[in-house]
């Protein structure tokens, strides 16, 4: 398992050296999430005498507590391990805006429903209103009906006595040419009708006078049937006129909509258009603030190079000139080392020369994972300088992580540096006593080193670190004022962009509740038209058949004028063959 430790050294006493152990301070479970390990646990372990004392390293442990591979620094997996970190939090601080978000768009939508529910309640209060004009309607047309129903007993009636009277018409006829045959033969004869004849004339002439159709109540109930036909109509028309009115009004509010749809589909192109304008201004300026922000970091990576430089600088002149020292000189204890027994001196000896040889060997591992951290930041930045746009946001952001691994890693180093030299100094001066107490005089330490043409290029490092600093802060500037220019340019954009899209939302809102009364007022005309157009056929139906009716009943008054005639006429013929008779 995998486990995060502080390395603690103790001295052993007066026999030297020391003991390394490694307090537990974290380990990673399986679903590679950290726990705090409790209690603080210590083990020992000789394989990180490298690392200074509260180092903080990443080792392996089996079960039984021993260490497994090679403990690496924690200084760039912690490095790593706190980006992660940071984008899980700004993640969450995302995904907290987006649930913000969707709540206030929640709670709009349910403002609108509610808006929308009360117009409903409206239109089905208006549709309960139009559903009662069409029961006044139904009502109207169930008189009609009835009407009809009568008219059509009426026509049979009329009908019926129309029969009866052409029966009586031709039994008369009958009778007249019998009457013509019997009067002739009376003429031809000189004699006179019977007094059965006589008698069997006269009632046949009562029964056709009493025969006659009656027709004052049927005229009467005639005109009733026109007035009620009339004033039904005139309702109808008055309906049909606002059933028209209606028709002509939602023809204008459809082609209303369909020209407030296409100005809100351009609208919304010209919105996105804009939008996209803007996304590519907060992407160009995005590229802005990484790029300062590389260009800030490598003028900070340079002073710690150039600070260092010129640290290293002062100490090798100093040493130069036989006034520096290493540090280190203060924990010999040159006395106890001249008292003590030549082979415990020698074994102490072996020890710091193992102790230096791992540490130099840490130390490389350092340098070489340091220049391969370089090679990386250098890689990369080669490549956001060859790719677009849309691709250089990732390896921005890839080069931030390997340039914050970089800076650990470097500081990292920096310490292990001096502790290396510490180290050398402190075994220079134990082998430095134990070959004298041999008897071996040690020429290398009085040999003089001309430092000169390390200090030369040391400085002309740090001249060369000096103008690339002096370049890069120039280039800030710069990506200062165009960050300034591109910022003010977007929160000039976006200021009418965000008035724009609430009054597009607005307008989209408004539109759509005028669609949904224009569909519900469509609806609701169909379904009048449907009632009213039935109404109006059988009213004009019946209208017909009471006109139809009304010619009949004319032609039935002009033979009961014709009969009245010819009974007056038979009377005054019959009169004197009567008399005569008598």
């Amino acid at each position: 398992m995998l486990y995060l430790a502080e390395v603690q050294k103790q001295s052993k006493g007066f026999m030297g050296g020391s003991e390394t152990k490694l307090q537990l301070l974290a380990c990673q479970r399986n679903d590679q999430t950290w726990s705090a390990v409790p209690k603080g646990e210590t083990i020992s372990s000789d394989e990180v005498a490298s690392f200074n004392e509260g180092a903080l390293v990443m080792v392996n442990l089996s079960d039984n507590r021993q260490v497994q591979g090679k403990p690496e620094a924690a200084a760039s997996q912690l490095a790593r391990i706190l980006q992660r970190f940071s984008s899980v939090v700004e993640n969450a601080k995302k995904e907290e805006e987006k649930i913000d978000q969707w709540r206030e768009s929640l709670n709009y939508q349910g403002q609108v429903l509610n808006e929308r529910q009360e117009e409903l309640d409206a239109r089905f209060e208006e549709l309960e209103h139009k559903e009662g004009e069409l029961k006044q309607l139904e009502a109207k047309r169930q008189e009609v009906q009835k009407l009809q129903t009568e008219s059509e007993k009426m026509k049979l009636e009329f009908e019926r006595k129309s029969k009866e009277l052409e029966g009586a018409w031709e039994h008369l006829r009958g009778e007249q040419k019998r009457l013509e045959e019997k009067s002739d033969e009376v003429k031809a004869s000189g004699s006179v009708l019977d007094p059965d004849s006589s008698q069997r004339l006269q009632e046949l002439i009562s029964r056709l006078s009493s025969s006659k159709m009656p027709s004052d109540g049927l005229s009467d109930k005639l005109k009733q049937a026109l007035e009620i036909i009339e004033t039904n109509q005139s309702v109808l028309q008055q309906e049909w006129d606002q059933l028209t009115t209606q028709s002509h009004h939602i023809q204008n509010t459809q082609a209303d909509l369909e020209r407030r749809e296409v100005d809100l589909q351009n609208r919304k192109q010209e919105l996105k258009d804009s939008l996209i304008s803007i996304e590519t201004a907060k992407t160009q300026l995005q590229i802005q603030e990484k790029l300062l922000s590389s260009k800030k970091e490598s003028i900070r990576l340079l002073n710690t190079d150039i600070d260092e430089k010129e640290e290293l600088y002062e100490l090798l002149t100093q040493i130069a000139a036989g006034e520096g020292e290493l540090s280190g000189d203060g924990k010999v204890d040159v006395t106890a080392l001249e008292n003590m027994p030549l082979s415990e001196l020698q074994e102490r000896v072996d020890n710091l020369r193992s102790d230096l040889d791992r540490l130099v060997r840490f130390v490389n591992d350092q340098e070489e994972e340091l220049t391969l951290q370089k090679q990386t930041i250098e890689e990369l930045q080669a490549k956001i300088d060859a790719v677009s746009d849309s691709e250089r946001l990732n390896l921005e952001a890839e080069l931030d992580d390997e340039k914050e691994g970089y800076k650990m890693l470097d500081e990292s180093i920096l310490g292990s540096r001096r502790n290396l030299l510490e180290k050398q100094n402190i075994f220079k001066q134990h082998l430095l006593i134990f070959r004298r107490r041999q008897g071996i005089v040690d020429l290398e330490g009085t040999q003089e080193i001309n430092l000169d043409p390390v200090l030369e290029r040391l400085n002309d490092q740090k001249n060369i670190a000096q103008g690339e600093k002096a370049k890069l802060e120039t280039a800030v500037d710069q990506i200062h004022q165009s960050i300034q220019q591109m910022q003010s340019i977007i929160h000039q954009q976006q200021s009418p962009q965000s008035h724009k899209e609430e009054q597009l939302r607005l307008d989209e809102d408004q539109w759509q509740k005028d669609r949904l009364a224009l569909v519900k007022l469509q609806e609701a005309l169909r379904l009048y038209e449907q009632t009213l157009n039935p109404v109006k056929d059988s009213l004009h139906n019946i209208e017909e058949k009471i006109r139809e009716f009304e010619q009949v009943f004319a032609q039935m008054e002009q033979i009961n004028h014709q009969q009245n005639e010819a009974l007056t006429e038979m009377e005054e013929t019959l009169k004197p063959i009567l008399a005569t008779d008598n």
